[in-house]
């Protein structure tokens, strides 16, 4: 693991606040990042473009992605009263789509598929899923909550989802039966994935969903605060086609809940990234075996990983951002 580049603002650019939303798109090349002072700036960490800051719509940035080729676009929510904002990316520059062109919902949480042809959103009680570009409306699936995590599949056959009360759902989009059955109750592990929902622990919500590439299994970052303040995170994950269909909630070996102010997975190794309450950077072992790999100490205060886990972000106090390469993690040792 080492340093690819650190990201400093251009002179024209001007960031007072650390950036609390980080996110790659899906070939590594660029980095969106929306900072406290309501900056959004778009990196390119091939350095091939300057970084671009770009002019935001009304509202509060909640959520953003990117979508896979062919045509790479970023899509920005404000939640339900703003309109959704849509960019195009071409060689490493965002131009804005006008606000007739959009044709998306207004939305708290977007997601894209892997394949580049679907994007999720959450509205208040259902999650919408349009195709990409054109916004034609594909399926929407009605929830009792609203959603607060969602992601798709690696194959984008299947969306999983999690809302306010905790309970996880998993949705085949080409199927027809929604929400029929339980994972305590399926028997054949093998055959095939089904429409499935399940409660998590009481007061944990998860705040972070990331199907594995590799493994058909997902894994889940759940989030609590025991007080004001003073949120904890715990990973939970699910093979979904073994025996090892509801695994319980993992334990840290420094206690019994671990105390992250930010947890990423990474979609292809098994690790995760995270920073503490004292702003160190830490990639962390999934299985959470003995030994860690500590990367930076005392200046992280959010973080992402790539979703081909070859790529860490994390951002500084000051609105500075760096960019670390990751081969597959020695956990045990001291990172770089």
């Amino acid at each position: 693991m080492g340093l690819l580049c650190n990201l400093v603002p251009p002179s024209g650019i001007k960031v007072t606040n650390t950036a609390n939303l980080l996110v790659f798109s899906w070939d590594d090349k660029c980095l969106f990042t929306y900072h406290g002072d309501r900056v959004a700036i778009l990196w390119d960490v091939s350095q091939v473009a300057p970084a671009q800051m770009l002019e935001l719509g009304p509202g509060t940035l909640i959520a953003a992605t990117f979508t896979a080729t062919p045509i790479k676009h970023l899509v920005l929510t404000y939640g339900l009263d703003h309109p959704t904002q849509q960019f195009r990316i071409v060689e490493g520059c965002a131009v804005a789509y006008s606000p007739q062109d959009l044709l998306y919902p207004n939305a708290t949480i977007v997601k894209s598929s892997p394949d580049g042809t679907m994007l999720a959103f959450t509205t208040t009680h259902t999650v919408e899923v349009r195709k990409t570009g054109s916004g034609r409306h594909i399926r929407t699936i009605d929830l009792l909550r609203e959603a607060v995590s969602l992601d798709f599949s690696r194959d984008s056959r299947y969306l999983a989802m999690a809302d306010t009360q905790g309970k996880l759902s998993i949705i085949e989009l080409a199927g027809d039966e929604v929400l029929q059955s339980t994972l305590g109750i399926i028997n054949d592990y093998t055959a095939s994935i089904r429409p499935c929902r399940f409660d998590t622990e009481p007061g944990w919500i998860p705040v972070d969903i990331v199907w594995h590439s590799e493994q058909f299994g997902i894994f889940v970052s759940s989030r609590k605060e025991f007080s004001p303040g003073e949120p904890s995170y715990r990973l939970v994950w699910w093979f979904p086609r073994s025996e090892k269909l509801n695994m319980p909630f993992t334990q840290d070996p420094s206690g019994p809940v671990a105390r992250y102010e930010c947890a990423r997975l990474a979609p292809n190794h098994t690790f995760f990234a995270c920073t503490t309450p004292d702003h160190d950077l830490v990639l962390r072992d999934i299985y959470l075996r003995p030994g860690y790999s500590v990367g930076l100490k005392g200046r992280a205060t959010a973080c992402s990983v790539s979703a081909s886990s070859s790529r860490v972000a994390f951002s500084f106090p000051n609105g500075r951002l760096g960019v670390w390469h990751v081969g597959q993690p020695l956990f045990g040792c001291q990172g770089g």
